[in-house]
């Protein structure tokens, strides 16, 4: 059975490493990204099962990237991530048709659910 391939999208780079090698040890084929180019680029060249992404990048209208990210990868599952958690937020979430918006702290217990929705 193949490895589900998912993308992590955060400005924080140390924080993208750290969730690249959480997820690597529970065996998925993990990609990183640390602006919403760089996440489009990587959406291009793999068949990407999940997408992890903080919805607070700095210097862009994360939302209306994320809203064209799932526009062109509707195959793509996405659960965005926030730091400062808001009903605005949440409600961007829903509309972006995110299986989850949490934390970072939590994001290891959605994985499993959102790539069996």
């Amino acid at each position: 059975m193949p490895r589900a391939k998912i993308l992590v999208l955060d400005s924080d780079s140390l924080w993208t490493l750290t969730v690249s090698e959480l997820l690597i040890q529970d065996n998925y084929e993990i990609f990183s990204a640390n602006s919403l180019q760089d996440a489009t680029l990587l959406l291009e060249a793999h068949l990407i099962d999940l997408l992890i992404a903080e919805v607070n990048l700095p210097q862009s209208d994360a939302g209306a990237m994320l809203e064209q990210l799932r526009q062109m990868y509707p195959q793509t599952t996405l659960i965005v991530l926030t730091g400062t958690p808001s009903v605005s937020q949440a409600v961007l979430a829903t509309w972006l048709g995110a299986v989850d918006c949490t934390l970072p702290s939590a994001f290891r217990f959605t994985v499993p659910a959102a790539l069996s929705a």
